[in-house]
């Protein structure tokens, strides 16, 4: 199976190195997306990139290094760009899986943008993007304590060395899906730590098989195997 790995909130494709090195020994394609201006490629961040760019740069990953049939992951905020670049690719897409991520609903109406958040929610975020952060989203320390508990020292030091600003219209802008993403096979790795009640979520309706996971926000850091393994059981189901 081809894998493409799609990072969340300040990630490079760094973050998936382990993941992608398991899979990979396991016989399966693993393609690491770092977004325009994040992580390697933090060099070409500007505030005004928008969501649609980072889907141009996973469909670009899927064009050139010809990724077939390949099975979306989602993570984060980048359920939004996983579930975009499936609706585009929906005739050659094997499956995509949710990981901790924002689940866009089977709606053509726009989603999963900044209108949708609560007044208060939307005033602050962009209070702290326009006067704090300079055009970005900036992970703080009351953020990471919350959803990256279970990083050791070692592994929190590391983040923090490699961890990029997020062009905040990565996480405000819309999407708009087709009725085509309705028939695309979907699954969830749901962690308990990452910041949603998993309950919660079970009870709203997933759209397919899932995985619960005791771990933060950022399994794929903390307990590479398990990630992998789940990653590979869920594609199995497609």
């Amino acid at each position: 199976m081809d894998f493409l790995l799609i990072p969340g909130a300040w990630l490079g494709g760094w973050v998936w190195d382990e993941v992608a090195d398991i899979l990979r020994a396991k016989g399966h394609k693993a393609f690491s997306i770092t977004l325009t201006g994040m992580g390697d490629r933090v060099h070409l961040a500007r505030p005004d990139l928008i969501l649609e760019d980072a889907v141009q740069d996973v469909q670009n990953v899927i064009r050139y290094d010809r990724v077939t049939q390949p099975v979306i992951v989602g993570h984060s905020f980048a359920g939004t760009i996983a579930a975009k670049v499936a609706d585009l690719n929906h005739d050659s897409t094997s499956g995509l899986i949710f990981l901790d991520s924002t689940i866009p609903q089977y709606t053509e109406e726009m989603q999963c943008g900044i209108d949708q958040w609560n007044e208060k929610d939307r005033i602050e975020f962009l209070d702290d993007v326009n006067n704090k952060w300079g055009g970005y989203f900036v992970l703080t320390e009351e953020v990471f304590s919350k959803i990256g508990f279970d990083f050791s020292p070692e592994q929190k030091k590391d983040f923090y060395t490699r961890i990029t600003p997020l062009p905040y219209r990565y996480i405000a802008d819309s999407i708009r899906l087709s009725s085509n993403y309705t028939k695309i096979k979907k699954a969830h790795i749901i962690c308990t730590g990452g910041g949603d009640d998993p309950d919660e979520l079970l009870k709203s309706g997933l759209f397919g098989p899932h995985k619960i996971m005791d771990s933060g926000h950022w399994p794929m850091i903390t307990n590479p195997k398990e990630t992998a393994e789940n990653l590979i059981s869920l594609a199995n189901s497609f």
